[in-house]
C-alpha cells in the first residue's frame, strides 16, 4: 500500500471513530460538534466521505459474497421442541413455533422463510 492510500485509510479510520463517538454519545450532532470543537459542516463532510468509501468497498465485493447465509440455530433447551405448536417445512427449511413465541420472532421467521421459498 502506498503512502497516499495509507494516509487516506488512517484518515477514514479517524473519521469513523469520530462518527461512532458522536452517535454513541446520546447527544445531538450539533451539541457533540460544539463540545468537540468541530463544525457541523466538517462533521457531515467527513460522514459523506466515509459513506462513499464504504460504498466503494462494497462495490468491489463479488456478488457471491453478498448472498445471505443461513445458519441453523438450535434451542439451548431441546425440550422446547416438545412444546411446538406449529412446524412449517418447505424443502430443506423448517420453522418451529413454540408456545409463548414473540409475535415479532414469528414474523421475522416467516419473512425469512418467504424470501428463500
Amino acid at each position: 500500500m502506498d503512502l497516499q492510500k495509507l494516509n487516506k485509510s488512517e484518515r477514514l479510520n479517524e473519521w469513523a471513530h469520530m462518527v461512532s463517538q458522536c452517535r454513541n454519545s446520546g447527544m445531538t450532532v450539533k451539541s457533540w460538534c460544539a463540545q468537540h470543537g468541530i463544525s457541523i459542516k466538517t462533521y457531515y463532510y467527513r460522514l459523506k466521505r466515509l459513506c462513499e468509501a464504504i460504498g466503494e468497498k462494497n462495490e468491489s465485493v463479488s456478488q457471491n459474497e453478498l448472498e445471505p447465509v443461513f445458519a441453523e440455530i438450535t434451542p439451548a433447551n431441546r425440550s422446547a421442541i416438545k412444546d411446538a405448536v406449529i412446524t412449517v417445512r418447505f424443502g430443506n427449511a423448517e420453522v418451529v413455533i413454540c408456545n409463548g413465541a414473540e409475535p415479532s420472532a414469528i414474523e421475522a421467521a416467516m419473512l425469512a422463510l418467504s424470501k428463500i421459498c
